[in-house]
């Protein structure tokens, strides 16, 4: 008992010592810290360890309800490699720790910092870089952090960052908000900021010690890549335009030769390898991107033994609008690419592949080594130069050697229908070669205003304006080329059904069958069917030759001729006028069996023809005549030299006969006359032929009478030579 007493008394001496020694702490403490001496001798400790130059506006030291220091009007100088200055940071301490004598931070706040860091640049050339090693010192720095600051929270709140190459800035990070959590279990990190090169930078990341295995996800608003890659590295890369983007993404990692990220919310994979020295692989499989709307797979190899590179992508559900603004903004620049997305307008790529490699980085962007074919669905095509357009156009395209090929292509041209058509156009170079070939069921009404705009030819456009009130369809094929400087077309329809008005024509046509065609020298047909006025033809085969003169070449074809609507016609033309002036008028049915014709197409006077066939109730008015001349049948043949008539019936007054005649210089004036005829002369009809002839009166026979196998003759400055055999009823027969 006496022996425990004095134990018990230093016991409680010490205890009372002891928090005596606390109660000075705590009381002296908060005054301790901002001391001059206290200053001195902690700023000076801290910059012979670490090189810092360290100062302070004012310090505050609280031990309840835990030991935290708060340091206010913190300003920080590490020379050559960063400064700043901090509002306010707040350290809790872990108090055990603190009372074996070690200082042990459980949470650090940092408020309203602002720091400039200078990255110091990249060493010469020396040791190779090695991935093996730089994880084997990650490691070793986590497992420092983990022995030193177990558990350890560093919370940056309204900070800013600038971050400089030397004299150079490289980027400022505003409205900075951060959480940094030190190991024993994993390393965590979560920043927020914002800077002139985006709207906002979420990044959320933790790495475990063991096996670097790492979570990471990144998500930003309104990137601005040009301005962010152009600071970085000026003029690296000048094809890039003005563009913003907005990406969400997860990168998990198995170590860091082994890397798969997740990008916009799809189920994309990036795998990036590394094999020693020799090379790079890269691929990416599955990447879904909002906008613009696309998704793709690929590989990105690098070899450097022998140097090459090699890229390979394919996809499918490519937006093409969102992916033509992309383009247009990062390359809209590059000729190639320009050209490419002026004819490519719009659609779907349902399906997609590109494959391109060269010896240097350098060749991927080289058009002429790209390979490509895609599926496209609903799309726009726009043929440069001529504003055609089509809409609505699927099939296959290809492109190789600089060259852009579309196959089994269908497609509309206004109320037109393109069936399996091709195109082959030429990217590279300022006179590419250019080729289509678009089969289509045509609205014939929209293929007169196209031809208008495809041929430059004014002779050809004075023609077609010709043309009005177009209606009908045909099939046919519309061909297009065949260079990008000098596109010219070629028509050839078949299966035509139209209407419309010719101004060369006096009533309004309809073609209802055969085949036409245009190409650059003139307008061809071939067994055209249909009708002019109350006219018909068909098996109509013939030429307009655009060339200088303008002529007219027909081959073939038969016709029923309404002659009281045509002759009029007929006759105004200059050269036939003066032929056909001593005939008023014409009625009847004129029957062509076959035509002929070529000559100028405005000088008909010129033209070489012949057309034969037969009348039907024809009535010819002529003053050369004592009345009108009524064929009922016959049959003709037409030549520039002559006119040939057989199996004629006609008949004039009283008079009827039957036979045939061929007149021969009827153009310029009849020259020869040829006639076998056999008939009944009336009284009227011989007087008139008396008078006309000259044939005395007690000479002239007596009317009536028959003729029987006469022949008449007459040659230009030559008598008339009669021979002929008269009959009357009761006789007597009179051989002439």
């Amino acid at each position: 008992m006496t022996r425990s007493r004095p134990f018990s008394i230093a016991l409680l001496a010490g205890a009372g010592i002891l928090l005596a020694l606390l109660a000075a702490l705590l009381f002296l403490g908060p005054r301790l810290v901002n001391t001059k001496a206290f200053r001195d001798l902690a700023l000076g400790e801290i910059e012979r360890k670490t090189g810092a130059r360290l100062s302070y506006a004012r310090a505050e030291v609280t031990f309840l309800p835990r030991p935290r220091f708060v340091i206010r009007g913190v300003v920080l100088d590490v020379p050559g490699v960063a400064a700043g200055t901090v509002a306010t940071l707040r350290a809790d301490l872990e108090l055990l720790p603190l009372l074996r004598g070690k200082v042990r931070n459980g949470n650090i706040v940092l408020e309203d910092p602002d720091f400039r860091v200078r990255i110091p640049p990249r060493p010469k050339a020396g040791k190779a870089f090695s991935m093996v090693e730089f994880e084997g010192n990650l490691s070793a720095l986590l497992d420092t952090l983990r022995q030193a600051a177990p558990g350890t929270v560093v919370t940056v709140r309204n900070g800013r960052l600038d971050l400089s190459d030397g004299e150079k800035p490289i980027v400022s990070l505003t409205e900075l908000n951060a959480r940094v959590g030190f190991p024993p279990e994993r390393l965590t990190l979560q920043v927020r900021c914002a800077s002139r090169y985006w709207g906002t930078l979420s990044i959320a990341s933790n790495l475990n010690p063991e096996g670097l295995r790492g979570d990471t996800r990144v998500e930003t608003a309104g990137f601005r890549i040009r301005d962010f890659v152009d600071q970085l590295a000026p003029g690296t890369a000048p094809w890039l335009g003005e563009t913003e983007l907005s990406l969400r993404g997860r990168i998990t990692s198995e170590g860091l030769r082994s890397v798969r990220a997740e990008i916009a919310g799809g189920v994309p994979a990036l795998t990036l390898r590394r094999d020693a020295r020799k090379g790079f692989r890269a691929t990416l499989s599955d990447l879904s991107v909002d906008d613009p709307r696309i998704r793709l797979s690929g590989e990105l190899s690098v070899e450097r033994q022998p140097p090459s590179v090699e890229a390979r992508v394919e996809g499918q559900g490519a937006d093409i609008p969102s992916i033509r603004g992309a383009l247009l903004a990062l390359a809209g620049d590059v000729p190639g690419v320009r050209k490419t997305l002026g004819v490519v307008r719009g659609g779907t790529l349902s399906r997609f592949s590109l494959k391109t490699g060269g010896t240097s980085p350098g060749d991927l962007a080289d058009l002429r080594k790209l390979q490509a074919g895609a599926t496209l669905r609903d799309g726009t095509i726009t043929v440069p130069g001529i504003d055609l357009k089509l809409v609505n156009v699927s099939g296959e395209a290809f492109f190789s050697g600089g060259i852009l090929t579309g196959r089994g292509l269908s497609a509309r041209l206004g109320n037109s229908r393109v069936r399996e058509g091709t195109l082959r156009m030429g990217i590279a170079g300022g006179d590419a070669p250019f080729h289509a070939e678009l089969p289509a069921d045509a609205d014939l009404g929209e293929l007169q205003p196209l031809l208008r705009r495809l041929v430059p030819d004014d002779r050809f456009r004075e023609e077609i304006d010709r043309i009005h009130g177009v209606r009908g369809t045909a099939s046919g094929r519309l061909t297009l080329g065949e260079r990008l400087s000098s596109i010219r077309p070629a028509v050839v329809v078949t299966s035509v059904n139209l209407s419309g008005e010719y101004d060369r024509l006096p009533f309004p046509f309809s073609i209802r069958g055969g085949n036409a065609s245009y190409a650059r020298e003139g307008i061809s047909v071939a067994d055209l069917r249909g009708t002019v006025g109350g006219s018909t033809f068909s098996g109509l085969t013939g030429r307009l030759d655009l060339g200088d003169p303008r002529a007219i070449s027909i081959r073939g074809g038969a016709a029923r001729i309404a002659l009281g609507e045509v002759y009029p016609w007929i006759a105004s033309f200059d050269g036939i006028r003066e032929t056909v002036k001593p005939v008023r008028s014409a009625q009847g049915v004129v029957e062509l069996t076959n035509l002929s014709c070529d000559g100028p197409l405005r000088g008909p006077g010129e033209w070489a023809f012949e057309a034969g066939g037969s009348v039907e109730n024809l009535e010819v008015d002529t003053p050369l005549l004592p009345g009108p001349v009524t064929i009922p049948r016959g049959r003709f043949r037409i030549r520039p030299e002559e006119m040939a008539f057989t199996d004629v019936e006609a008949s004039l007054l009283d008079t009827t006969f039957q036979g045939g005649a061929r007149l021969r210089g009827y153009r310029t004036g009849v020259d020869q006359v040829a006639a076998s005829l056999h008939g009944d002369v009336g009284a009227e009809a011989a007087k008139w032929a008396y008078a006309r002839i000259g044939v005395p009166h007690p000479y002239a026979p007596r009317a009536p009478f028959t003729v029987t196998g006469s022949t008449f003759s007459w040659e230009k400055g030559g008598a008339v030579v009669v021979d002929a055999t008269l009959a009357w009823p009761g006789g007597p027969d009179v051989a002439l």
